[in-house]
Order: structure tokens, then C-alpha cells, then sequence
């Protein structure tokens, strides 16, 4: 729209919206970080492209944080280097750019001037003036307005450091003024007649094409401005956070007559942070970085810290699990089965009702072993303990106090109790397919009842051992309950009782155990010594019982006591006699086979044909042959010796040394 051509022109435009890129910093994973993982990370992936085994894209992923890292490092690098490409913000105001600003041009007219200015809308930023000189101060202007309204906020040019005006300028007056007008409610108000304050500075002019670059520390606010509108002195330093208007007018002293402007460009010239603002959000992105990663780091501490007290807490239930149960079976070992039952015997006492010891034997266990293995031997005893799960309930407390011997507490009345042992000697006397071959054994019981029986468990233990001993004199599967006539015809107790019930009742007391092992040691510590000094071949011949080799240690101990002596192990033979092989349990054979394999020689001792050496677990060096069949001898043919030795009725390949 145009008015009158010798006061004033407007150029409709549009709005002046400005987007500036943010930076955004975000923590996309956590975990250790260190230059070493970082030179890790180097590594790897200059190795997956020289080899073509990773795609780049893949590389985030396996890389986690460390690449994260590795890429801000990068950033944070190329912030520093190109800051000012980074920071630096132009704002162009040009004759192709209206859209951002309505232009308006005026002269002292309002003041009672005669000056003239002449725009054509065709050509923005184009204008001319004729000053007259009816105004003590003529001066014409060509005013750039961004927001004309007052509807939206102006140009923050408060980070601006410079501004540059190319112009072509034909006239002979030698300043330009420049007015950057900002607005601020403590002195924009209605009514005033210049609400806006004047930043104002004055730059030399020529004649002619020029670019005037004017810097935003040379500009000052007017005089004329503070002393018209009673400016207070905190309010009359510059301010450029809400710039409405830019005004291009003559300067100082412009000579009448005529003067013409065509601006080519006014580019203002900025920064979005300070330097200082700039390194301190790096600063406090690293610093939030770290934190975040600390923050991670004692999560994942505590998490960790968690996961070793429960894996600390499973281990010790384990390992107590471990110490009081049979790992072949499952039940409860001898010592974990008495404390549970005390505990079970002490809660009954003080309250109605009983209950009963039931012991299991299961027979000829040493048989199954030496026809057919240990392996089938401990298959029996797995299944022996399924179906005495299943016959007296999965809840029941139960233990294996022996190689083949069960233990169970039950409840209930004493028709109850003969029910349940006649059902348990039916089921658990039921041929056992699992093992190589069917077996039929033989599992005999004996009951003893609290209180009826005693009411502590030695008392309770030994009475149900007399019941199992006087049902195993029946010669038959069967069970029977403890009465006291059972004691007087209860036989003297030998070296091959079943139920250890000196150790189920004594265990804690009797030193014996220590005393063997104490034995044992004095025996080879003194023969060693003695035999160091014998002449050639000479070989040591010591004889131990399976009592000294019972524990689980004897063999380790008896090797550490050789060779601290200095004695060749290959010298020393350990004898055992025939009579004692038929107690060996798994313990006294393991040790001797450890011996054996560790050089010395295992020797048997009075062979009299009640242990085949083919069938044994253990393979003699050498048998000491026994009178009684030496004597057989002579009514026996070869193919008989030979399967008494080999259990084979041609010589086997093995070599045997019988010796007298």
C-alpha cells in the first residue's frame, strides 16, 4: 500500500521465526569405560573393516558404550575445533527478504520540516531524500519494522557482535546513523512518543559503493532519547534482547539537498552461546555423563553385590545340603538323621503321642558288588530308597546310617506301624530290574516305638536294631517289633555287626578313629625308617587291617608318609588277609586301588578259595596261598586251580606270584 510518495511508503512482509539447532547429549548405555577399552574398540573395528567382517552398522551394537564414548570424544573434539562454525549465526535483511519485515519511511515533517523522501515499492531498501531546511536538525529514514503490531516478540540481537551494511550512497554527507530500536515493558509504554529505546551510532560515509561494518560495543543509547523520556541510569545502557525496528537515517549535519540509498544487505553477525557458555555446557555434559555413569556403576555394584550374597547364601544351603545327606540316595546322613530325630523325640515328649525308629537292611549288598560291581550295588540302593519313598510317603524322615542300611521315623499306632513294615517288606523284597540282572536280596526290618521302647534315641536306636537282628535269625525276609525278651537271646556282638550303632550313639565321644589313624602312622613312619637301610631288593611287607584303611584318607596319608621317608614305594607291600577281604567296604577299596596305582604292590594273605581274585575289585600282586588249599591241591585238576585264581578254566594273562 502507498501513500502519499513524500512522506511515507509500506512494504507488507511476513514473520521473522528463527529455529536454531540444539545439541543434545544422551547416555545410551553404561558399563566400564577406560582409554584401554577405548583403544580396544580402535582396534576392533579397524580390524572388522580391513577384513570385511563387520558392517559399520553392526558396530554400535557390539560395541555398546565404548563406542558411544568414543563418538563424543569425537564431538567433543570437533565442538572445540569448529566452534565458531558451530556458534556463528548470520541474520541476512536484504530486498529479497520482505517477508521478515514491513519497511517505512519518514522525515521531520512530524517536526515541522520540509525534508522529502521519495521510495518505490518495486525496489525495497531504495530511497531518496530532499532536505529542507525549515527543521533545525532535517533528516530523512528508512525504518525497518519486525513487528509493527506488537503481537509477537522482535529480534534478539543480544548475542550479535557485528553488523554489516553494504550500501551505495549518492549525496555528499559524510556520517550515516543507525538506530537499532528495542522494546522493554519498564519504559515501552503506551502514549510516549518514542517508547522505544534508541540505540543509536554514527558512521562515516562516502560516495558511493561501500560496506559499513559497525560493531555492537561501539553503539550507544541517544541523549536526546534518555533526556525526553526521563530515563533512570540503570535503563540507559544498551539492550538488544527485543529489537522491533531497525531506522537508517542522514547523520549529523547532513548538507541539504539531495541524497539517494540503495542498501544491498544489512547482515547481522552472532553467536548462540559465548565461548565460556559454550565450554561450560561441554563441561556439564561430560560432567551429567559421568554422573549418569557413576549412578550405572552403583547400581550394577549392588545388583552384583546382591547376586554374590544370594550365590553366597545358595552356596552354604548347598554345602549344608551337601553335609547332611547321602548324595547316592538323598536321605540324611547317620549324623543329620539322629539330630532330626532328637529334635522330633524331644517335640513328642511334650506333646500326645509317639513315634517309631524303623531300620532297614538290605542283605547280600556285598554279594551284588562283587558278582556284578559297585555300580549295580549303588543302582540297589538308589532303588531301595525310591521304594521306600513310595511305600512310606515322600514326606517321611529318613537316612542311610550304612552301606546298605536305612533308617526312617514314622508316626502312628502300633497296628498301623505292622501294616506299613508288612507293606515295606512286600514292596521293597520285589526283584530289582534296574541292576544287570534281576536280583532277588533280601531286606529284613526292625521297629522299636517311643515311648513304649525309650523315649531318647540311643535307647530307641539299639532296640530297633535288636528287632532287625532278631528278624534276620528268621533266615527269611521279614520285620519284627523290639520286646524285651529279644535281649536275652541276643548273641555276642563280632567284628561283622551291620548297624553301626556305636557310632550312631557315640560318635562324638570315642576316640577310636583317631587312635587307628595315629596307629597306622607310627607303623609306616618306623618300618620305612627301618627298611632305608636294608640291602638290594629287599622288599617291606606291612600288614593293616581295613579298619586303618577305612578312612578316606588313608591312602593319601600313607604316600605322604613313604615318600617323606624316603623309601621306594615300589618296595613296600601292603598285606591284607583273605578273612578280612570279606568286609571291605567301598572306602577300604578305593584306598587300597590308589595305593596300587601310586607303585606298591597289594599282597593277599592265607588264600583259602573264599575270594576269587577274578571277581574282587581289587587285583592282588601277590597271593599268599593258605594250607587248607594247598592241600586241596592234590585232588583238584589244572582247569580247577586255575578258575579258583582266575575264575577262568584256562591260565589267564594276568601274572600271579604265589608265595608260601
Amino acid at each position: 500500500m502507498v501513500r502519499h510518495r513524500s512522506t511515507v511508503s509500506m512494504i507488507d512482509g511476513g514473520s521473522n521465526r528463527q529455529w536454531w539447532p540444539l545439541l543434545r547429549i544422551q547416555a545410551l548405555d553404561r558399563g566400564a569405560v577406560s582409554i584401554k577399552s577405548l583403544i580396544s574398540v580402535a582396534a576392533d573395528a579397524w580390524s572388522a573393516f580391513s577384513t570385511g567382517r563387520e558392517r559399520p552398522r553392526n558396530l554400535p551394537g557390539k560395541f555398546k558404550l565404548e563406542a558411544v564414548v568414543l563418538l563424543l570424544l569425537l564431538a567433543t573434539a570437533a565442538a572445540v575445533f569448529y566452534e565458531d562454525s558451530i556458534l556463528r549465526r548470520t541474520i541476512v535483511l536484504g530486498p529479497n527478504e520482505t517477508n521478515s519485515f514491513i519497511a517505512r519511511a519518514h522525515t521531520d515533517v512530524a517536526a515541522g520540516g520540509t525534508s522529502k523522501v521519495i521510495t518505490d515499492p518495486k525496489r525495497p531498501l531504495t530511497w531518496q531524500c530532499e532536505l529542507g531546511a525549515a527543521y533545525q536538525y532535517p533528516y530523512c529514514a528508512y525504518e525497518l519494522q519486525f513487528d509493527p503490531q506488537g503481537q509477537r516478540r522482535g529480534l534478539d540481537l543480544a548475542r550479535f557482535d557485528s553488523l554489516d551494511m553494504a550500501v551505495d550512497y549518492q549525496g555528499s554527507a559524510e556520517t550515516l546513523r543507525l538506530h537499532l530500536k528495542n522494546r522493554d515493558p519498564r519504559y515501552s509504554k503506551p502514549g510516549m512518543n518514542n517508547p522505544h529505546k534508541m540505540n543509536a551510532i554514527e558512521a562515516p560515509l562516502e560516495s558511493g559503493k561501500q560496506v559499513l561494518s559497525l560493531e555492537r560495543n561501539n553503539f550507544t543509547v541517544a541523549d536526546w532519547w534518555i533526556q525526553e523520556n526521563k530515563i533512570t541510569p540503570e535503563l540507559s545502557e544498551p539492550q538488544f534482547d527485543d529489537i522491533v525496528s531497525l531506522e537508517v537515517s542522514t547523520g549529523t549535519g547532513a548538507p541539504l539537498g539531495s541524497h539517494a540509498f540503495q542498501v544491498s544487505s544489512i547482515t547481522l553477525h552472532g553467536r548462540v552461546l559465548t565461548q565460556a557458555e559454550w565450554y561450560l555446557a561441554i563441561l556439564l555434559g561430560w560432567a551429567a555423563l559421568i554422573v549418569l555413569f557413576l549412578s550405572f556403576r552403583i547400581i550394577d555394584a549392588r545388583r552384583a553385590l546382591r547376586r554374590e550374597i544370594e550365590a553366597r547364601q545358595n552356596a552354604e544351603q548347598r554345602a549344608d545340603l551337601l553335609a547332611q545327606h547321602d548324595p547316592m540316595t538323598g536321605f540324611l546322613n547317620a549324623r543329620a538323621f539322629r539330630s532330626k530325630v532328637e529334635t522330633r523325640l524331644s517335640a513328642t515328649r511334650r506333646a500326645p503321642g509317639g513315634g517309631a525308629i524303623v531300620l532297614i537292611s538290605v542283605d547280600r549288598l556285598r554279594a551284588v558288588n562283587e558278582t556284578y560291581g559297585h555300580l549295580a550295588g549303588d543302582e540297589l540302593l538308589v532303588e531301595v530308597a525310591a521304594r521306600l519313598k513310595t511305600g512310606a510317603g515322600h514326606d517321611l524322615l529318613a537316612g542311610r546310617i550304612g552301606g546298605g542300611d536305612f533308617a526312617c521315623l514314622v508316626s502312628g499306632e502300633l497296628g498301623d506301624l505292622t501294616d506299613l513294615a508288612a507293606q515295606l517288606v512286600d514292596k521293597l523284597n520285589q526283584p530289582f530290574t534296574r541292576c544287570p540282572a534281576s536280583l532277588k536280596v533280601a531286606v529284613t526290618i526292625g521297629i522299636a516305638r517311643s515311648p513304649d521302647h525309650g523315649t531318647e534315641f540311643p535307647q530307641l536306636f539299639r532296640a530297633a536294631e535288636i528287632a532287625l537282628q532278631d528278624a534276620k535269625r528268621a533266615g527269611r525276609p521279614t520285620y519284627r517289633l523290639f520286646d524285651p525278651e529279644m535281649t536275652k537271646a541276643l548273641p555276642a556282638r563280632s567284628d561283622s555287626s551291620i548297624l553301626p550303632s556305636e557310632f550312631l550313639t557315640q560318635q562324638d565321644d570315642a576316640p577310636s578313629a583317631f587312635v587307628t589313624r595315629a596307629a597306622t602312622d607310627v607303623i609306616m613312619k618306623t618300618s620305612c625308617r627301618m627298611a632305608m637301610g636294608w640291602p638290594g631288593e629287599t622288599a617291606l611287607v606291612v600288614d593293616l587291617t581295613p579298619g586303618q584303611l577305612e578312612d578316606q584318607w588313608a591312602a593319601d596319608r600313607i604316600l605322604t608318609l613313604v615318600d617323606a621317608s624316603g623309601f621306594e614305594r615300589t618296595k613296600l607291600i601292603i598285606r591284607v588277609s583273605e578273612a578280612l577281604c570279606l568286609q571291605f567296604s567301598a572306602s577300604v577299596a578305593r584306598n587300597l586301588q590308589q595305593l596300587q596305582q601310586a607303585g606298591i604292590w597289594l599282597a593277599l594273605e592265607q588264600f583259602e578259595n573264599r575270594v576269587s581274585p577274578a571277581s574282587s575289585s581289587i587285583r592282588f600282586d601277590q597271593i599268599a596261598i593258605g594250607r587248607t588249599f594247598v592241600s586241596s591241591l592234590a585232588s583238584a585238576g589244572e582247569d580247577q586251580v586255575m578258575k579258583a585264581f582266575t575264575g577262568e578254566t584256562r591260565p589267564a594273562r594276568a601274572k600271579r606270584v604265589a608265595k608260601r
